[in-house]
């Protein structure tokens, strides 16, 4: 058994060198052009795409017909696919998990806790659903309908999960929200969003009963195979229980690994990444006067400041009354303070305070009536980053980057 799980591993990943392209290909395409939706999707894809490659190879090869002339039983068959299944989107999960967990504060964000729930349910039962045709049928009658089958079911179940998962993120924080929903499956949606109880069904509850269902898929394989001959139901007990097992063990250990980033929501309270900047003070030099500004980095990241300028000007107002503030005289960050120097090279820590100061040069008049010293804008960019424990790479997470107002600076400017 498992030397045939081996076999479909070497012929659809190792050797398979025109399979590397395509799974490539994927990986970029779902990763860059289609990012919101990897999350959830790549290692269902990837996985499945392994699988289908498996009996198509088996198909084209003929190797069913050599596998058994080796003594290799139709039932040790069963195992080893349904074993294969069960094996890759664990794999492909965890390293799903870790790319766009690596990849968050470039692209979108970082994965969360239905982001592993979803695609699991997802896949598990498309492949109960799949693999007794294949093995009723034959994959070369089959090979066309299975995909329509499998994108179907995937697309049906995914906005139900999302529904459910949603559903439960509302309950949990007392949120009230309204959709409006039309179709044949108006009920259901309506039902699921403002009736479903969640203590009964949720994602974990579900992710259960898709274990049972993959489980029971295999026993209806095994049977297929099998036809009236007696099936050994303790190697089948066994097999399903450690499956089983297993599977609820990867949710459990999951569960505690993301803890409360459970929904997208979670990942954006958790993530949030924000800075606060106000007037601190003034101080007379020899050289003019120095405008100090405080900056607050509200995340749990080390905040780097790429630029920051303080504007001078004023509020220009359109046609339609809406108003633009126009800078006028812009003043870069006072290099000869070292404080200032400091910012800039070693940034903020999280939910630290740090100071900035800006230097308006004795002899730099201004008009009051080109300038509104009660509306000074500070220009920024900043990164959001992380140092990489081990490794000790530093990693981008998030970047910004805006205006921000500071007003009543009139009498720092005289």
């Amino acid at each position: 058994m498992f030397n045939l799980i081996k076999k479909d591993i070497m012929t659809t990943i190792i050797s398979n060198k025109k399979a590397y392209l395509e799974y490539l290909f994927i990986l970029i395409f779902m990763y860059t052009i289609l990012n919101p939706l990897s999350y959830f999707s790549v290692n269902i894809i990837i996985s499945y795409l392994i699988l289908i490659n498996s009996f198509k190879n088996d198909n084209e090869n003929e190797a069913g017909n050599f596998i058994l002339s080796m003594g290799v039983s139709k039932e040790n068959i069963v195992y080893s696919k349904y074993l294969l299944s069960f094996i890759l989107i664990i794999v492909t999960s965890i390293l799903n998990s870790v790319i766009t967990w690596v990849l968050g504060g470039i692209f979108y964000r970082g994965p969360v806790l239905n982001d592993i729930l979803i695609s699991n349910i997802i896949y598990l039962f498309i492949i109960s659903i799949i693999l007794p045709i294949i093995f009723k049928f034959e994959y070369k009658k089959t090979k066309n309908y299975i995909w329509i089958i499998s994108l179907m079911l995937g697309f049906i179940l995914f906005i139900l999960l999302t529904l459910i998962s949603d559903k439960i993120h509302n309950d949990i924080n007392g949120s009230i929200v309204y959709y409006e929903f039309s179709g044949p499956f108006k009920s259901i949606f309506e039902y699921i969003t403002y009736e479903l109880n969640i203590k009964y069904i949720n994602l974990y509850t579900l992710a259960f009963i898709a274990s049972l269902l993959f489980v029971l898929s295999m026993y209806i394989s095994i049977r297929i195979v099998k036809g009236k001959r007696i099936i050994d139901f303790k190697k089948f007990f066994i097999t399903a229980l450690i499956l089983v097992v297993i599977f609820e063990g990867y949710i459990f250990i999951n569960n505690n690994i993301y803890e409360n980033i459970v929904h997208i929501d979670d990942y954006d309270i958790e993530n949030f990444v924000d800075i606060e900047m106000e007037l601190d003070g003034y101080k007379d030099t020899a050289e003019g006067t120095l405008i100090k500004i405080k900056i607050s980095n509200n995340s749990r990241y080390i905040c780097i400041l790429d630029d920051i300028t303080l504007n001078f000007g004023k509020d220009i107002e359109y046609e339609d009354g809406s108003l633009s503030f126009a800078p006028i005289i812009s003043l870069d960050y006072y290099e000869q303070d070292l404080k200032s120097n400091n910012l800039m090279k070693d940034g903020i820590d999280p939910f630290k305070d740090e100071y900035i100061s800006f230097l308006k040069p004795k002899g730099l008049k201004f008009e009051e009536s080109s300038f509104d010293f009660n509306n000074v804008n500070i220009d920024y960019k900043a990164k959001f980053i992380v140092n990489i424990p081990i490794i000790n790479i530093l990693m981008t997470i998030s970047s910004t980057g805006g205006s921000y107002n500071i007003e009543y600076i009139n009498s720092y400017t005289e």
